[in-house]
This record gives structure tokens, sequence and C-alpha cells, in this order.
């Protein structure tokens, strides 16, 4: 299955997107105003900006082109071997736009 680039956003968006609880004064975290003086400075990384991490770790890993395919394809096509029906390429075309058009519903 191949994730389209309108996808990989979506997905972003939706785990980088603030949550409604932290938008919410007193109910994660606190202002500079409200905070007790003698408290100390304290982080804590939510289980979703870990995995927002890791995402991101692991897409950074994925290179943009896969040489070794780009390299098959064009020999196949200098060779005269490269065939794809018009079916393949309509399923392809349709799977992802409905795809996308899901992520969005």
């Amino acid at each position: 299955m191949k994730i389209s680039p309108e996808q990989i956003k979506n997905l972003l968006q939706t785990y980088t997107r603030p949550s409604e609880a932290a938008a919410r004064p007193g109910v994660e975290g606190r202002s500079e105003t409200n905070r007790p003086s003698d408290a100390a400075d304290k982080v804590d990384i939510s289980d979703r900006a870990r995995l927002v991490h890791k995402v991101r770790a692991e897409l950074a890993k994925v290179p943009e082109v896969r040489e070794e395919r780009v390299r098959e394809l064009q020999k196949a096509v200098e060779q005269g071997t490269y065939h794809v029906s018009s079916e393949e390429v309509a399923e392809k075309m349709l799977g992802r736009v409905l795809g996308d058009r899901a992520d969005k519903l």
C-alpha cells in the first residue's frame, strides 16, 4: 500500500494539533501567573508527542526515491519490456482519490 502525501499531511496534522485540554488554563499545566513560586520546573511529554516524534523519525529514514526500483523501471522502458494495463492505472488512480477523500471525512 502506498501512502499519499495528502494522507501523510493529514496524519501529521492530526498528531501535531494542540489538544483541547492544553488550550484550557488549569487543565494541563499551569501558566506563569498562577504557578507556585517554589515549584521546580518540569517537562511532561505526552504519549501523543512521543508518537509524533517516532513517526517523524521513521519517515526521515524512508528515501524519497527508491533508486533501485527506478533503475529497474528505466531498464524495462529502454528495453521495451515495460507494460502496464490501463485498468491497473485506473484502479490505482481511483484508489488514491478515494483514499484521500476518506481521510477528509
